[in-house]
C-alpha cells in the first residue's frame, strides 16, 4: 500500500515536471510500434528526478533505457479521432501502468 501511494505521490510530480507541447493533428502513421497520445516525450538526458524515482518504482534499469519515453499516455483520443492534446508519439516499448510511462517513443511526424 505504501509503495502505491508513493508512486501515486511521484506521478504527480512527474506530471507537474512533464511539459507538454500541443500539436492536435495526429501523425499519419507511425513506422514502428504504436501512436499514443502522451503528456510528453522525455529523452533520457533530460530525465528529472521524478521521472528517475518513478522508473526505478517500476523496476525500470535506468542504463538501459536508451530512446526516449512517454508519460502519461493514452490510445484513446488517437483511436476516436480527437485531436491530441499534448504529444503525438510512436511507441514501441513496453506500457507501464496503463500509459504512466511508455519505453522506447518518438514524436509523431505528419
Amino acid at each position: 500500500m505504501l509503495r502505491r501511494d508513493f508512486a501515486i505521490a511521484i506521478l504527480a510530480a512527474v506530471l507537474a515536471a512533464a511539459t507538454p507541447t500541443a500539436d492536435n493533428i495526429p501523425p499519419l502513421l507511425c513506422n514502428s510500434g504504436d501512436l499514443f497520445c502522451c503528456n510528453g516525450v522525455v529523452d533520457p538526458a533530460n530525465f528529472n528526478p521524478a521521472i528517475n524515482a518513478l522508473l526505478e518504482l517500476l523496476d525500470i534499469d535506468l542504463d538501459d533505457i536508451v530512446s526516449p519515453i512517454g508519460l502519461i499516455c493514452s490510445t484513446e483520443n488517437v483511436v476516436q479521432g480527437v485531436g491530441c492534446q499534448g504529444t503525438n508519439a510512436c511507441c514501441s516499448g513496453t506500457n507501464l501502468l496503463f500509459g504512466t510511462a511508455v519505453l522506447d517513443c518518438s514524436q509523431g511526424v505528419l
